[in-house]
C-alpha cells in the first residue's frame, strides 16, 4: 500500500482522491496508511453488475489477494489461488456512487472491471483498467473494449498491469 502509485499520484496532485476496496482488512490499513492525507477517502464498497450479497474470497493477510467468489479473476486463473477464508460482503452498483464528476479512474477489481463501465456515470478524461495480465484475459474484455471506443476512449499506454485510456 505504501508503495502504490496512485498514493503518490494523489499527493501530489492534491485532488479529491476516492478509494474502494471490497476487503475491510485493506480499507483499514489504507486509511492508516492515508490518515495524514486530507484529500484521500477509503469505502469498503464491493462494485458489482447488481446489488446482492457476494462471497469474497481472500488468501491471506490484510494485502493479500481477493476476488468475488464466481469471477474469473487474475488471482485464480495465473495463480491459481484458492481462498483460505471467505466473507461475506454487500455488491453495489457503480452508479450509486458515481455522481458525474470522476475525472480519473483507476479500475483493478479483479474481473469485475466491466461493472464499474456498465454503470458509470461519468465520463473520466482518463481510464486506467486492468484488462489483461500474464495469461489472464478479463472475461469482459470484449463489452470493456467496445464500450471504450463507443464512448471516445483510445488507447494511450500499458502501465504497470493496467491499460491507460485517454477520452478524445
Amino acid at each position: 500500500i505504501e508503495n502504490c502509485h496512485m498514493l503518490e499520484f494523489a499527493k501530489d496532485l492534491n485532488c479529491k482522491v476516492e478509494l474502494f476496496d471490497a476487503n475491510p482488512d485493506i480499507c483499514k490499513e489504507v486509511e492508516f496508511y492515508t490518515k495524514e492525507i486530507t484529500n484521500i477517502s477509503v469505502y469498503n464498497y464491493a462494485f458489482y453488475n447488481i446489488e446482492t450479497k457476494l462471497t469474497l474470497n481472500i488468501i491471506g493477510g490484510p494485502n493479500a489477494s481477493h476476488w468475488i467468489k464466481g469471477i474469473n479473476s487474475p488471482a485464480t486463473y495465473n495463480s491459481k489461488y484458492t481462498p483460505k477464508r471467505t466473507i461475506e460482503i454487500t455488491g453495489i452498483t457503480f452508479n450509486k456512487y458515481d455522481d458525474g464528476t470522476i475525472d480519473i479512474i483507476n479500475i483493478d477489481i479483479e474481473g469485475c472491471e466491466w461493472f464499474i463501465l456498465k454503470h458509470i456515470i461519468s465520463r473520466p478524461k482518463i481510464i486506467c483498467i486492468e484488462l489483461v495480465l500474464n495469461n489472464y484475459i478479463n472475461p469482459y474484455y470484449n463489452e470493456c473494449i467496445t464500450w471504450l471506443n463507443i464512448n471516445n476512449y483510445e488507447f494511450l499506454q500499458d502501465f504497470e498491469n493496467s491499460k491507460i485510456f485517454i477520452r478524445k
